[in-house]
């Protein structure tokens, strides 16, 4: 697991390496949050994907 910062401020606050594929998680409070930065690093790296966890689905993540 990783914390991605860029030299420009941007972040992502959770990446997991797994078979090969990276997986970004952006934790936001409410389920109405939007991901602001997908492109930049879904554009940066290779086999990535970046998913929203919120106070809704939390659960899918940890158990």
């Amino acid at each position: 697991m990783y914390l991605l910062i860029t030299f420009d401020g941007q972040e992502i606050d959770l990446v997991e390496e797994a078979e090969g594929k990276l997986l970004g998680l952006e934790v936001k409070y409410s389920p109405a949050a939007k991901i602001k930065k997908k492109n930049a690093f879904t554009t940066t790296y290779e086999n990535a994907s970046i998913e929203l966890v919120n106070k809704e689905n939390y659960l899918e993540y940890i158990l």
